[in-house]
């Protein structure tokens, strides 16, 4: 009779062949589309759809009355004003503009630089933009409002006899002469612009940051931008020419000149003096050296002019 042996581990269990053990296939299988050999049935697979037919395409607005293909029948520079005068409007932004007409940041800098008639005729920015105002008009959208020339508002002639009466004008809507070409005639010195410049922030209502955006608009490009750095380099000199270089000076002045026909004011006595003293406005590159005689000295006028004084 053999002895009992106590076992402390866990129960046994039966154990299992693996013929018994149930077998877990991992391959998926799709009886429909599966042949006896695991092979996909050609035949009866369902049929692949193209992505076009999952995703459909927008659909284009095409205005049926505006050839695309028509001649363009405005020179580079009438392409350019209107350019110039849709982004000021503020309807788009220039990176809208550029997708709009499908044209590329480099080839829109490019034209937008270029000055003639026929300057730029072969940049894609200039068809482009002529099939996009095009494609607007017939479409019913409004034209950009024209902006109000300023060549003759100074003359009595022009002026209605009662300022008071006048409509206010929205400075943003005027042109100067010369402005979309950047060649304003400036008739004040930079001392004066300074002055104008340090009034004008000292009121609380006129933050600086938008005051470097509203002058910035009336540079040519609409990419031009102020800095404040720019502003503050320009406002620590000293000098009736002291600047006349800057970005600052031009923009800041044609700003001005907007405020005070907007506001119905005339001519300051100083401004007629300088529009005496420099015919073509003042000059706004650099000046080079002078050669005076012995017993001479050089100074500038108030006007800044150079002129020589005989010790």
């Amino acid at each position: 009779m053999g002895k009992c042996i106590k076992s402390y581990g866990p129960p046994l269990r039966a154990q299992t062949s693996n013929a018994q053990r149930p077998v877990k296939s991992s391959k998926k299988t799709h009886e429909p589309f599966e042949n006896l050999n695991g092979e996909e049935s050609k035949e009866n697979a369902p049929p692949k759809l193209p992505i076009s037919s999952m995703y459909p395409a927008p659909e284009e607005k095409q205005d049926d009355e505006y050839d695309s293909d028509s001649p363009v029948t405005e020179d580079c520079d009438a392409i350019r004003r209107k350019i110039k005068a849709f982004l000021n409007s503020g309807e788009m932004k220039v990176t809208e503009f550029q997708r709009a007409c499908h044209i590329n940041s480099s080839s829109y800098q490019r034209f937008i630089k270029l000055k003639g008639p026929s300057s730029g005729d072969a940049n894609q920015t200039y068809s482009a933009a002529f099939h996009f105002f095009e494609r607007r008009k017939a479409g019913g959208k409004k034209e950009v409002p024209s902006r109000k020339r300023l060549s003759n508002f100074d003359d009595p002639k022009v002026q209605p006899k009662k300022k008071k009466t006048m409509e206010p004008i929205n400075r943003s809507l005027l042109l100067l002469d010369g402005e979309e070409d950047g060649e304003v005639e400036i008739y004040d010195t930079c001392d004066e612009i300074r002055r104008k410049i340090a009034a004008h922030l000292r009121d609380p209502t006129n933050v600086q940051a938008q005051f470097l955006r509203e002058i910035a608009a009336c540079l040519p490009d609409p990419d031009m931008k102020v800095q404040s750095s720019s502003l503050n380099t320009f406002q620590k000199k000293k000098g009736p020419l002291a600047g006349n270089e800057s970005r600052v000076y031009y923009a800041a002045y044609c700003y001005f000149e907007k405020k005070r026909i907007a506001e119905g004011k005339s001519k300051t006595q100083m401004r007629l003096e300088m529009e005496d003293a420099w015919p073509s406005g003042v000059d706004r590159k650099r000046q080079g050296g002078f050669i005076v005689t012995a017993g001479t000295s050089l100074y500038t006028d108030k006007y800044g002019r150079a002129r020589c004084h005989v010790r």
